[in-house]
C-alpha cells in the first residue's frame, strides 16, 4: 500500500525543463518615468510636512517638556558582567 502511494506522489511531480536563458544573465532593468501634477505636487508637499513634523517635534516642549515623546524599546544587553 505505502508503495503505491509513493508512485502516485513520483507520478504527480512537474516536469523539468530547460529555462532557455541563463539566470546569471544581465536583465534588463526597468525606467521610471517622472510624474507630474497636482496629486503629485500635494503628495511631495504632504510628505515633506510630515516628515519635517516627525524629526522637529521631539524637540519642541511644551511646560518644560518634549511635546512628543517617542518610546523606543531598549534591546537587552548580551553582555554578561
Amino acid at each position: 500500500m505505502s508503495q503505491d502511494i509513493l508512485y502516485r506522489e513520483a507520478d504527480d511531480r512537474i516536469p523539468v525543463t530547460e529555462l532557455g536563458h541563463s539566470l546569471y544573465a544581465p536583465r534588463r532593468h526597468l525606467q521610471v518615468r517622472e510624474v507630474r501634477g497636482r496629486f503629485q505636487r500635494w503628495r511631495r508637499g504632504l510628505n515633506v510636512a510630515l516628515m519635517s513634523a516627525f524629526f522637529a517635534l521631539p524637540w519642541v516642549t511644551l511646560d518644560g517638556r518634549p511635546a512628543i515623546w517617542f518610546d523606543l524599546p531598549v534591546a537587552p544587553s548580551t553582555s554578561s558582567a
